[in-house]
């Protein structure tokens, strides 16, 4: 079983790619919990902007733990998977509303590094937003980050979380990182795969 989970700013084209390298390798595609959590919570909300703080802190914690208990059933039918979202990327968003209340946000992280500490991936693909989202997909989800500054805001933030893993007691994924078209990082991905494959034959 591999477990793989996409990290990166909404908008960058993890569903894209994961839909196209998870018929690659073969594996399950856990979608994102993010849309389907907010139509169900707030079936009256266009998107995350029209939630009140009471409501997005509902929501933050709802939308990972769903995508937790998501992985773990994957994991303990050890089916190999491949998330559209890693639980470390619902860190900066949590962060960007609740940043003044230290020890909520305190208290989300270690939520989340706790969890993978049990729960590694074996690897993470770091994607950076190299396009916009075009005009078609933000009509079919209105959840995703559109603003170009919190874009290169949570990418900053993510990049650090990727950083400080090893300094919570995180067993370190493979980290790959991809760019250029789809079929381009379809191919980077496959590739630094194999080769992890290969030296642990």
């Amino acid at each position: 079983m591999i477990s793989i989970g996409f990290t990166g700013a909404g908008g960058g084209g993890k569903g894209t790619l994961g839909e196209s390298l998870s018929r690659s390798l073969d594996i399950r595609f856990v979608r994102s919990s993010v849309q389907s959590v907010g139509q169900e919570l707030f079936p009256r909300s266009k998107n995350f902007s029209d939630m009140t703080p009471a409501d997005k802190y509902l929501f933050q914690h709802c939308a990972v733990i769903a995508q937790m208990e998501t992985e773990k059933i994957f994991r303990s039918e050890g089916d190999s998977f491949l998330a559209e979202r890693s639980v470390l990327d619902f860190i900066p968003y949590f962060l960007k509303v609740f940043g003044e209340e230290k020890e909520l946000c305190s208290n989300y992280q270690q939520m989340v590094w706790d969890y993978l500490k049990d729960h590694p991936y074996d690897y993470l693909v770091y994607i950076q937003v190299e396009f916009r989202p075009s005009a078609d997909d933000m009509q079919r989800n209105a959840w995703k980050e559109r603003n170009e500054s919190s874009q290169q805001h949570t990418d900053a933030v993510i990049r650090d979380l990727i950083s400080s893993m090893a300094f919570q007691g995180i067993q370190i994924p493979k980290i790959i990182r991809v760019s250029g078209s789809v079929e381009e990082r379809v191919q980077q991905c496959i590739n630094e795969i194999t080769k992890v494959a290969v030296k642990q034959q």
